[in-house]
């Protein structure tokens, strides 16, 4: 159906460990070395433990409140059932005239009532434990995340009117933000690697022209790259720069392939973007397997990569600037609101986890398999950041960390790879949230006792989730006011604001439905309700430090 949908195909854990990381691990990281390098290497190192810490809380809390969700269709359905069964039809109240015929005689097949299932067990009434060590086990089962339920139904079920309308607002924004941001920036991340940069109207200056007037190879070289002291560097073909097209360049002509400007390149790019990967949005999240399993592999090899590079750049020139270390500034209070903007949402999972965990065969250590996919990615991105921190002096760390390893500090294929480190990110990232999104739809406006035709179930609500992000790409290329505008607040609401109130909601609700207690045995390891307060408490400071942020870099 549409709000609680089938589960599809199972696959194994370590498969789903895959989909959580993948998941996880955003372009973002390309930001982060900046950032890191101006709130100073412990203090940034402290964040990143403090970020990656409470958004594994959160997460585990979605588990729970996935749980909990589960519980409460079980105890609907069993519901249902027991109505049906004390419900005399009419062919029940005709035979009930009939009393001089045996029961064996009644039970021939043509006027026979159908089968009622039975419900597994009787709730109690006390409230309390049940007192049977099989029972208990019994009503743990009802609690086994069986039926994938998304946010919204979890939403629809345990909060109010007021509280499903917020949660539809935050979410909406929130999830038609990020597609929007993805569509966006994998076709510059395409333009950028493959664009060259030349003067006003295609043609270089007469003393680097061929015979025929067209400017050669060497006058081609890709973007420009902004050092300390804000000069463009221009390259020849010994020695050219691999680089992000800037915005204030606009007095200059980028092409790719002959005469096709940069900005037709995007719109090319953009609508391949949206060949390639928009079907996804119309199959469950199981079809993108193999792509998921093959770009973990190229973002894994992305970060060794830029470890590794860094690594060498330390060992060849040291890390050291003019004779001062590039790790004297251990701590900059200065750069807090920085490193928030850039980090804040590096470890979001919650929305998409219905998606990702309920398809898992065995359940019985999902805190662990998270635990351990947070823990992999913290570590990928302290490397990548304390490495680069060692390696560049602060000025000279790039907004997107990746232009560093240009063709003097690395081979140029490794330089186009890294370049395209956005693209195999966001291009796996891509048809999860667009599936979480037409889903969450579909809780929203779709009855799920009521069947709908193939129309509306598989293309309706599919292309309500991908198109307008596609409208939006193709109408602007502004990164930071999507960003600025979309992530900043709802996604508070959608990494802990809406996970507390679930499971608050839950732990309420469910003794009362249940009739013996709170038996959830897939519960956070963070079940104290201190917890929850802490989590508040954090949403509070990073609504803060993200409005400080939006100050700074407006003034």
């Amino acid at each position: 159906m549409s709000t609680v949908t089938e589960v599809g195909s199972l696959y194994s854990s370590q498969v789903g460990f895959v989909y959580v990381f993948n998941l996880i691990v955003g372009a973002g990281v390309l930001a982060m070395p900046r950032a890191f390098g101006d709130v100073g290497w412990a203090l940034g190192i402290a964040m990143l433990v403090v970020l990656a810490f409470m958004s594994y809380v959160t997460a585990t809390m979605m588990v729970e409140a996935m749980a909990a969700a589960n519980a409460v269709l079980f105890f609907r359905r069993q519901r249902k059932l027991q109505q049906e069964r004390n419900a005399p039809t009419e062919r029940s109240r005709l035979l009930s005239y009939t009393p001089a015929v045996p029961d064996r005689k009644m039970a021939s097949p043509g006027i026979q009532s159908p089968a009622i299932v039975q419900p597994d067990f009787a709730p109690t009434d006390n409230g309390g434990d049940m007192a049977d060590g099989g029972e208990q086990e019994l009503a743990a089962s009802v609690y086994e995340i069986k039926d994938r339920v998304e946010m919204g139904t979890m939403a629809q079920i345990f909060f109010n009117k007021v509280g499903v309308t917020l949660y539809y607002i935050c979410i909406c924004i929130y999830l038609y933000g990020d597609l929007a941001i993805y569509a966006v920036a994998i076709p510059k991340a395409l333009v950028n690697a493959t664009c060259w940069r030349l003067p006003a109207g295609g043609n270089a200056s007469s003393n680097s022209t061929n015979s025929t007037g067209n400017a050669t190879y060497s006058d081609m070289y890709f973007g420009d790259a902004e050092y300390g002291d804000g000069q463009d560097q221009h390259y020849t073909e010994e020695g050219y720069e691999l680089g992000f097209v800037h915005k204030n360049r606009s007095t200059t002509q980028h092409y790719c392939f002959g005469d096709v400007t940069d900005h037709r390149a995007y719109w090319l790019f953009l609508g391949l973007f949206a060949l390639l990967l928009g079907p996804f949005t119309f199959f469950d999240l199981q079809k993108t397997k193999i792509m998921q399993v093959a770009t973990t592999i190229l973002r894994w090899m992305a970060f060794i990569v830029m470890i590794a590079l860094a690594g060498v750049h330390i060992a060849k020139y040291g890390h050291s600037t003019n004779g001062k270390s590039n790790l004297d500034n251990p701590a900059d209070l200065k750069g807090v609101p920085s490193m928030f903007g850039v980090s804040i949402y590096s470890f979001m999972c919650q929305h998409s986890l219905p998606s990702l965990v309920t398809p898992i065969k065995k359940k019985n250590k999902l805190s662990l398999m998270l635990f351990f996919d947070f823990l992999l990615v913290l570590g990928f991105y302290l490397l990548v950041n304390f490495t680069a921190v060692a390696a560049f002096p602060y000025d000279q760390i790039e907004d997107e960390y990746s232009n560093n390893f240009n063709s003097q500090v690395a081979p140029l294929v490794l330089s186009y790879f890294l370049r395209l480190f956005p693209v195999f990110v966001l291009s796996t990232n891509f048809p999860i949230i667009s599936i979480t999104l037409r889903n969450n739809l579909k809780s929203l406006f779709l009855d799920p006792s009521k069947s709908y035709s193939f129309t509306v179930e598989r293309l309706v609500f599919p292309i309500a989730a991908l198109l307008p992000p596609l409208v939006i790409a193709f109408a602007t290329q502004d990164l930071e006011t999507l960003v600025g505008y979309t992530g900043s607040y709802a996604g508070v609401g959608v990494q802990y604001l809406i996970p507390i109130a679930l499971v608050y909601c839950a732990r309420r609700q469910l003794p009362y439905i249940s009739g013996f207690g709170y038996t959830n045995q897939h519960k956070s390891p963070f079940f104290h309700f201190g917890w929850l307060w802490l989590v508040l408490s954090w949403s509070a400071a990073c609504i803060i430090f993200n409005t400080v942020n939006h100050i700074i870099k407006k003034s």
